[in-house]
């Protein structure tokens, strides 16, 4: 396509693994959404923010139960969440509840967990909860009654408000700040399953369509179509249609037989020799290994090559350099 085989192998590759990403991306956030990943992933880490002794069980601790009770927090459950199982945020009980039938699903108080939660209403609604107001003394004292044997929440709400000086407004900002900060860890902790799951599918993938990275660029190496050949095809399609696919191969002098980079269909298990199980699987680590990278960075890299927009570059392109030819 360029004139150099060293091009056409890299496009080709980048093009096989953009395509490989969109699809594994697809999937993944298809299983995210049916198993409720963000809602149960956020609702762990509010239980952990807040020492929920057992975060990882289906009861809820009265604090948390409070909290995901709360209108500000979950607007679409009626206030009456006391587990889990209740809010739906267990990875599988979703799913669970889908196959329920619906007269068991009626009983249930709640099917839509949040999956974001906005730091100034988790602000507003814990010192609603723990009955924050006052001057010091009282806003230590509601502290001392709601969490008495939380020793590190207690201390920390405390400090809060000596800091701003018994100021609700100022502690709900505190507040803000300090959830914001935990949920970034939080993202963290939902970005390294996105990559583990993302890995998975794009390694079954990769099996099963049998998308080899070595294979892929062997046959791009060693079956390059030149200017000339790629007349020929152009001309013969057009003086000849409708053509077969081997009338075409023969016209030009391919003897009938095109390399096929991705599929089993070149595959022969009698004849395969020692190595090629072990190029198999090595391609494949390499394919799933670029799905990692997702998609955004594989189209920006085809970008570098061939234009796919169809507008010339933006100012932020030219002035960074990362224009493509037109």
């Amino acid at each position: 396509m360029f004139s150099s085989t060293i091009l056409d192998v890299a496009i080709g590759l980048i093009f096989v693994f953009l395509m490989v990403s969109l699809l594994t991306g697809a999937l993944v956030e298809a299983l995210s959404g049916l198993i409720k990943m963000r809602s149960a992933t956020l609702l762990r880490g509010i239980r952990e923010l807040l020492n929920d002794p057992n975060p990882a069980s289906g009861q809820l601790s009265a604090l948390v139960a409070q909290l995901y009770q709360h209108a500000l927090i979950h607007p679409r459950n009626p206030g009456a969440a006391a587990t889990a199982d209740d809010l739906s945020a267990g990875a599988w009980t979703r799913l669970w509840h889908r196959l329920r039938p619906a007269s068991e699903a009626t009983a249930d108080l709640s099917r839509n967990a949040p999956s974001y939660i906005d730091p100034q209403h988790f602000a507003a609604a814990l010192t609603e909860i723990l009955q924050l107001g006052g001057d010091l003394a009282a806003i230590d004292t509601a502290i001392d009654t709601a969490l008495p044997q939380d020793a590190q929440l207690n201390g920390l709400l405390k400090g809060i408000a000596q800091r701003a000086n018994g100021n609700l407004a100022a502690m709900r900002t505190a507040i803000a700040a300090w959830f914001d900060d935990a949920m970034d860890r939080v993202g963290g902790v939902y970005k390294r399953w996105t990559q583990v799951t993302n890995f998975i599918i794009a390694f079954v993938l990769a099996i099963v369509l049998n998308i080899n990275a070595i294979h892929v660029a062997k046959v791009l190496w060693q079956r390059p179509l030149d200017a000339a050949t790629m007349e020929s095809i152009t001309k013969l399609t057009k003086e000849n249609l409708p053509i077969t696919a081997d009338k075409l191969f023969a016209a030009v002098g391919l003897n009938g037989e095109l390399a096929q980079p991705i599929g089993w269909a070149h595959y022969k298990l009698e004849t395969m020799d020692r190595t090629e199980p072990l190029e198999l699987f090595a391609g494949w680590l390499i394919t799933a290994f670029a799905a990692l990278f997702g998609a955004p960075f594989w189209f920006d890299m085809l970008q570098l090559f061939v234009r796919l927009k169809s507008s010339g570059p933006s100012p932020d392109e030219k002035a960074g350099g990362s224009a493509a030819a037109a």
